[in-house]
């Protein structure tokens, strides 16, 4: 057998002479007569002296059905900055082998179109098209001289895959395309004589060559959406998606390269590596590499498209006859003494509440709708495209769980179209069942979302049913979305993480045979949300209003008006986090929650608005000259960068302007007015408007924690105060903010207040004594006090719940009753000036005092009453002794 294999392999290249294209038959034809013209004009038709490229190398110029063709239109494929960047850096280092499943002429073209614009090394061979048709005559006329005297010589049509040139031509620094199909007819497993054979070719080079020799596979899509389980009538009589046959290539071209057809590609592999890593015989080694480039291939096709689209009907099926769910039936229905069937018919009206519907025709109609839409409410993207590469390389290796912040209804569709615009394919996305009201529930369904129930936790069943769908969902390899905080932010703060999706992921991911999950934390910044009016209303005490129809109606006036009216969204990619599945256990869960959580906050982008607001409500005056508001947000913004936080890129420019143009937008939007007086231009703030400049603060307040306590400290010493006090006092500023910043615990390190106290010497804001004290410089005691400002309102807002705890004892009542009480408490303190930030008063801060006073002994909570709809009850104490002292240290502070 391995003799007739290796003579089959011997003579291919003897086949190759009938394998001839109709130009080549033509041209054979033709020969006699070129003989005889060569003879008399040897200049114009005779054999060039010159080597001629190869027939299938790439061309620097083109004939006039080529620019006819695809003039204009190959530059509409997609291929994000990114991966050409690495190419560009890939050819400077080495020479590329492009690795391909299927290659065409339009895939081709379109390579040698990129190569030229971008000054990248032409391919001077490829195994798959050769590109006579779309030579200059006098180009093919000299090409097909060329293979004819070496037909005379040899006998046979040259090409460097069957004369053993392909590895000297590699080795001496050109590139080739190689074809490398998934299934070659030609191979039986162990001798590579198909196609295929060109890797041991390859693999020769590698050995050869002095340079280093990159791998790339590189799979052309031209068409984003997944196959399906059933393949239709149109593509077994004209090719699938993957290996389209000639007409259905031609369709696919004509009608979705205009926003479908894009250009996926797989990590580089250094070959001289991979040999010695592989060792064995160049045939081995070929085998080897050929196996990891379809596996690349196919997970790079899989980061487009995503896995097979099943109907939900086998989602449901699949789901109902789980061994596992079934068995938790059985014993959930001896618990509760029902028959099993009665309880399988629950699970599957639980099944068919939650399970998503995805069609990729609504997934393309909407994300064309809300683009437009964006476009029109916000000026821009900024979009950190270095975590994009990063996630877009996490989904080859496996299914990722996106955990973006929650801060707008927006969110649900924002970072869906934000892969689907980078070419990535879409998350199942976890939802809210508030969230499935008509018509938005199917729409959002067939757009990838499956919904989930507020609370279940005592629901055994469908905490069941619901795990299972998530284990199938990560076995059949689908990417998914969910919100760490379970609802949305009402005050620009990051909310304590909700770790039961976390919990049943660990438990589905070890179901599903995995050893580990990969978290991507996605931080969404907005310079404006659409809710805001309405979370200020809430934090002022109005009633949350449930979802539906109406509420998309009055959307619509953001689309009226001037344009670009809410400025920019702000998409930065952290860095993945992974949790091992093998030993799920609840210390590992509440973990994994805080770092994803403290990443969304070190990612969240600072924007201008932001930078305004908290140089805004700094100030205690209601007014606050130009001159002051531009030197505080010149003080915030040096802070900030010394740190190395994340920046809007509007901070590009000059200070000053973009802080004006912030104020522009926040006068716009009526909560300033900037005024123009003989006494100096100002800006005044509303007292209502103040709640609504805090979202903004808060959404960057946890970057200034250190600056903003350590300007606290020296404010309230009255006299030059020691680093070694500030240092003494920070544990219990910790302890007092440890729920409201649960995440900064770290930035609030003595490291980092020594930091915020250097940079106050550094910026001569303050000084530092011989004695080694601390004390404002001598203009800028009210430069530090406004500093002060920034952490003050969350010490307030825990000073109002100490009073009320202290004022009232042995009463109960449920959450709301209670914050409605601090609320009014709060009031009247701000009423008697013993407190001085309108903005201390929200009743969502409020809620976030209950863990300190319950760890405190001023609050204990109450069991559930059976019947009641599921609301927290507490008792007041009468502990007024912590209570008291409680005071006493916040009024210090204070």
């Amino acid at each position: 057998m391995l003799e007739v294999a290796g003579e089959f392999v011997k003579n291919r290249g003897m086949m190759r002479i009938y394998d001839m294209t109709i130009s080549d038959r033509i041209m054979k034809w033709l020969s006699p007569a070129f003989t005889r013209l060569s003879e008399r004009w040897p200049e114009r038709f005779g054999v060039p002296s010159e080597d001629m490229p190869h027939a299938s190398a790439m061309r620097d110029r083109w004939n006039i059905q080529h620019r006819v063709l695809f003039s204009g239109i190959l530059d509409r494929v997609q291929m994000d900055a990114e991966s050409l960047a690495d190419l560009r850096r890939l050819s400077s280092e080495g020479t590329v082998i492009y690795v391909f499943k299927n290659l065409g002429h339009l895939e081709y073209a379109y390579f040698n179109s990129l190569f030229l614009e971008n000054s990248i090394p032409l391919a001077a061979y490829n195994n798959s098209v050769t590109l006579k048709r779309w030579m200059r005559w006098g180009d093919f006329f000299r090409t097909i001289r060329s293979e004819e005297a070496k037909i005379a010589v040899s006998g046979e049509i040259p090409d460097p895959l069957d004369d053993g040139l392909l590895p000297e031509m590699i080795a001496s620094g050109k590139s080739a395309f190689i074809r490398v199909p998934a299934s070659d007819l030609l191979d039986d497993g162990l001798l590579m004589t198909g196609e295929s054979r060109a890797l041991i070719e390859v693999v020769k080079a590698g050995r050869l060559s002095a340079e280093k020799v990159f791998i790339l596979p590189v799979e052309f899509l031209w068409s984003r959406r997944p196959d399906k389980l059933k393949k239709s009538l149109f593509e077994i009589l004209f090719g699938e998606k993957e290996f389209p046959g000639i007409f259905r290539s031609l369709i696919l071209f004509l009608r979705r390269f205009r926003s479908h057809a894009q250009v996926a590609m797989g990590k580089p592999i250094d070959l001289g590596e991979f040999i010695i890593a592989s060792g064995g015989s160049d045939q081995d080694v070929a085998l080897r590499l050929k196996g990891m480039l379809l596996g690349s291939l196919r997970a790079s096709r899989q980061t487009v498209t995503g896995p097979l689209v099943k109907p939900r009907s086998w989602f449901l099926n699949e789901v109902m006859s789980d061994p596992e769910l079934d068995e938790s039936i059985c014993n959930i229905a001896a618990d509760l003494g029902k028959e099993a069937e009665s309880v399988r018919d629950l699970a599957e009206k639980y099944i068919r509440e939650i399970a998503s519907d995805i069609d990729y025709t609504y997934v393309e109609v909407m994300d064309r709708i809300l683009g437009s839409t964006l476009n029109r409410i916000y000026e821009s993207y900024e979009i950190d495209t270095k975590g994009l590469k990063r996630t877009k390389d996490l989904y080859s290796e496996g299914p990722v769980i996106l955990v973006p912040n929650h801060k707008s209804h927006v969110d649900y569709l924002i970072l869906s179209h934000v892969l689907h615009k980078n070419g990535m394919t879409v998350p199942q996305i976890a939802a809210g069942i508030n969230m499935s009201f008509w018509p938005m529930g199917k729409i959002f369904r067939r757009c990838g979302a499956y919904f989930i129930r507020r609370e279940f936790k005592d629901n055994t069943l469908y905490k069941a049913v619901l795990e299972t769908y998530l284990k199938i969902l990560l076995k059949e390899g689908y990417c998914q979305e969910f919100f760490i905080e379970g609802g949305r932010s009402r005050t620009g703060k990051l909310r304590m993480p909700k770790l039961g999706m976390i919990a049943m992921l660990e438990r589905a991911a070890k179901r599903a045979g995995f050893s580990k999950l990969s978290f991507m934390p996605v931080s969404l910044t907005y310079d404006r949300v659409m809710e805001e009016g309405s979370y200020v209303a809430e934090s002022e005490g109005a009633d949350k209003q449930p979802e539906n129809a109406g509420q998309l109606i009055k959307l619509t006036k953001y689309l009226k008006g001037r344009a670009y009216k809410h400025g920019s969204i702000y998409v930065r990619f952290g860095e993945p986090v992974e949790m091992s599945v093998d030993q799920p256990s609840p210390q590992q869960v509440q973990e994994i929650g805080e770092s994803i959580s403290r990443i969304l906050n070190d990612n969240c982008v600072i924007t201008p608005v932001a930078l305004a607001a908290a140089s805004l409500l700094s100030h205690g005056r209601r007014g606050v000259t130009l001159e002051e508001f531009n030197g505080t947000s010149k003080l915030i913004y040096d802070y900030l960068r010394k740190t190395n936080n994340p920046f809007s890129s509007r901070f590009d420019s000059q200070l000053e302007p973009v802080m004006m143009k912030a104020l522009s937008m926040l006068s716009s939007r009526r909560l300033v007015s900037i005024n123009m007086s003989a006494l100096g231009d100002y800006i005044s703030v509303g007292e209502t408007k103040r709640n609504e400049l805090a979202f903004f603060k808060n959404s960057i307040a946890h970057f200034l924690l250190p600056l903003s306590v350590a300007c606290m400290e020296i404010s309230n010493s009255g006299t030059p105060i020691r680093r070694k006090k500030m240092l003494d006092d920070l544990p219990l500023i910790r302890d007092l903010l440890a729920h409201e910043f649960r995440f900064e615990r770290e930035r609030l390190g003595e490291n980092h207040l020594n930091d915020a106290i250097d940079f106050l010497i550094e910026s001569d804001i303050a000084e530092l004594s011989a004695e080694g004290n601390i004390y404002p410089s001598p203009g800028f005691a009210d430069r530090i006090e406004n500093l002060s400002r920034i952490v003050i309102p969350y010490l307030e807002t825990l000073y109002i719940a100490a009073v009320h705890a202290h004022g009232i004892c042995d009463r109960e009542s449920d959450e709301k009753e209670l914050i409605e009480n601090m609320a009014r408490t709060g009031t009247d303190l701000l009423m008697l000036d013993r407190i001085r930030h309108k903005e201390a008063i929200n009743r969502f801060d409020l809620a976030h005092t209950i863990p300190t006073l319950l760890e405190n002994n001023l609050l204990t909570e109450l069991p559930l009453e059976i019947g009641k709809k599921r609301r927290r009850r507490y008792g007041v104490s009468c502990n007024n002794e912590m209570a008291q002292n409680i005071k006493v240290e916040l009024e210090k502070l204070l």
